[in-house]
């Protein structure tokens, strides 16, 4: 019976010092929580953007070889189609021309030319040109005053004929030049600074119209040059 008691006793102690435990825990935990204080913090707004990472691109070594290989290309042709078929050279209907032109140091330029004969067998025209100038200008050398003078002058002639198998043509020219030599600074007084060039020339040729049987061509020039100062 006394055995029994004993064991009852530890049963008790053991269980109320299981229930004191607990209410211990408990009133730490109220006691934390009754303590904590939160605090507040601002945000602040960040103007700065992330830092980017340039890739780096790995240097690769080039080696140059010192010879070549031939490089065949296959021979290809792309006909082109035509739309229109050209029947003929678009000709001017107009027989003459005139072009005058005058410059700030009285320069004076002329082109005339008048066609006389223009058909299927025959064409003869006639042309002239004139380039001249007569004024006052310094010199590179000291910048001293000089006249420049030049004229330049030129007539022609033109002839064409077919005949059956064969064609005519001749033409003339006479051409005038004068002028001085203005920027020359080795002159002197005694010295003559006026010049005159003139050349006449002629041509006569003749030469085959037929594409077939035999092909031929000839001509003769003529060309007579004076010179005066």
């Amino acid at each position: 019976m006394k055995r029994i008691y004993i064991a009852g006793c530890f049963l008790c102690l053991a269980f109320y010092l299981q229930a004191q435990t607990e209410e211990g825990k408990l009133q730490r935990e109220l006691t934390v929580e009754k303590e904590y204080n939160p605090s507040l913090r601002d945000a602040n707004k960040i103007n700065e953007l992330p830092d980017i990472k340039t890739p780096e691109a790995p240097k690769t070594s080039v080696d140059y070889s010192n010879y070549t290989l031939d490089c065949l290309i296959p021979p290809y042709f792309q006909p082109f189609k035509a739309k229109t078929y050209y029947s003929g050279f678009a000709t001017s209907k107009k027989r003459g021309y005139l072009d005058i032109n005058i410059g700030t140091l009285f320069n004076k330029n002329a082109d005339a030319g008048y066609q006389i004969l223009r058909s299927e067998k025959d064409r003869l025209s006639v042309f002239g040109s004139h380039r001249s100038s007569n004024s006052k200008v310094h010199s590179l050398q000291d910048d001293a005053e000089a006249r420049m003078k030049i004229s330049d002058n030129a007539l022609g002639v033109d002839f064409w004929h077919r005949f059956k198998k064969a064609a005519l043509s001749a033409d003339a020219q006479y051409v005038y030049s004068g002028f001085n030599d203005y920027g020359f600074g080795l002159l002197t007084d005694s010295t003559p600074n006026d010049r005159v060039n003139q050349r006449f020339q002629t041509h006569l040729g003749l030469q085959s119209v037929n594409n077939e049987g035999l092909h031929y061509q000839t001509n003769l020039s003529y060309t007579l040059f004076t010179q005066e100062y």
